[in-house]
């Protein structure tokens, strides 16, 4: 995909940004559908809006189906993780390769599903470094520093995940302690340390150390997803995205040769302000989101591993407040807070290192896992289970109603 994207015709700016930490702006709240709707203005622009509103060609009785895997992999683009990894490179500068007592290590910072470890792995891939992995769980609990044996000697070693070098109790701090005072006192070398933003949150407050060189990728705004989602990978015509209550057009590309009222920005702006720019977040629902027209003839079977290439076909759009999304059950309390925020603190864990951690049993951990999977909060992944990209928003939410420790991001 293509790094960058025009501005008025004219200047290109990329679409990976990356920004020091206290520069980061998440899109506006205000620009949620909620927000909107409980202002005057809001009012105001609804009322407008009635009188652009186009008709959708559906019928109303029309049903839509969702796109199979294959379908959505070939509307819906992969971010290019080696275009981020080349911009951060230049965004580093003069930094690499030039070692500084004053800075020694960079952090990148950044929360789940917002690309920090692709990018990094990409990083590793591109210029050579050499990828630090973080220790076993033993050697973490045993605070056994002879793991510092096996650093790298020379030239810029990255580590992506910072936040699987320590585990949240008592004798799990001591090595991600020991390991942050050696980085920035220069005497692992020069490297880049990737941590989740939760764990970032978490550590500010049990290491007394305040460094000022972290990094972070910028925020996506509308405008910014709406270049990535035209993005192709190859010469196949771009489909026409609209919504499927008005027939409003969601991406810019499919305007060409028609009238500019027929454009709806609002949806993405809504997605922006609910994702909090996270691209990883932005684009599993904008999957969600996609449906198309079934086949006329209700006797051919749908070919799942179809790929829409066909010139002017419509992919129809959920309009956003149809969108399911996974919400909290009414009965979830502190157990499942509790659940969840070690899961975010640790960009995921397995059944057996959560019951080391929370208190009850295996077993009580074992059934809130299960509950929060029924709801489309958690799922595993490679042995461990994580907070689902569609379900982050809403227990980020979740966490900070119930004044948790919740990440800047």
């Amino acid at each position: 995909m293509d790094a960058t994207r025009r501005t008025n015709g004219s200047a290109e700016k990329p679409l990976w940004r990356f920004v020091q930490i206290d520069e980061f702006k998440p899109p506006s709240a205000g620009l949620d559908v909620h927000a909107v709707r409980s202002s005057v203005f809001g009012v105001f622009r609804g009322l407008v809006r009635k009188k652009q509103k186009i008709a959708s060609p559906l019928d109303d009785d029309q049903d839509l189906h969702s796109l199979s895997e294959s379908e959505l992999d070939s509307v819906v683009p992969t971010p290019a993780w080696a275009d981020a990894a080349g911009i951060f490179h230049d965004h580093l500068g003069n930094w690499l390769g030039k070692k500084t007592a004053t800075k020694p290590v960079i952090f990148f910072v950044g929360p789940p599903y917002g690309g920090r470890t692709e990018a990094l792995d990409a990083l590793v891939a591109r210029d050579g470094f050499s990828a630090v992995p973080p220790p076993v769980a033993e050697t973490i609990t045993a605070g056994d520093e002879r793991w510092f044996r096996r650093w790298p000697k020379t030239g810029v070693w990255v580590m992506p995940r910072l936040e699987k070098c320590f585990v949240r109790r008592a004798d799990g701090l001591n090595l991600v302690r020991e390991l942050l005072a050696r980085a920035v006192s220069g005497e692992l070398g020069q490297g880049v340390i990737g941590c989740d933003s939760w764990a970032w949150e978490f550590l500010r407050h049990v290491w007394p150390g305040r460094p000022s060189f972290t990094e972070t990728l910028q925020a996506f705004g509308a405008e910014d997803l709406d270049t990535f989602f035209q993005a192709r990978h190859d010469d196949r015509p771009m489909p026409r995205f609209r919504l499927s209550d008005s027939g409003l057009h969601v991406i810019a590309s499919s305007l060409e040769g028609l009238n500019s009222e027929t454009a709806s920005s609002e949806f993405l702006e809504q997605l922006s302000a609910y994702s909090r720019g996270n691209i990883g977040i932005a684009r599993e629902v904008w999957r969600r989101s996609l449906r198309l027209v079934p086949e006329r003839d209700p006797k051919k079977k749908r070919d799942d591993n179809v790929e829409l290439d066909e010139d002017g076909q419509t992919v129809w759009v959920t309009p956003w407040d149809k969108i399911e999304r996974p919400d909290l059950p009414s009965e979830a309390d502190h157990t499942e807070a509790r659940t969840l925020h070690a899961l975010l603190l640790h960009d995921g864990l397995s059944n057996h290192d959560l019951a080391s951690i929370l208190p009850g049993s295996r077993a009580d951990v074992a059934e809130t896992l299960l509950f929060l999977a029924e709801a489309g909060l958690v799922g595993e992944y490679d042995e461990e289970w994580r907070v689902t990209p569609l379900g982050y928003p809403s227990v980020r939410a979740f966490l900070r109603l119930n004044d948790y420790l919740v990440d800047a991001f």
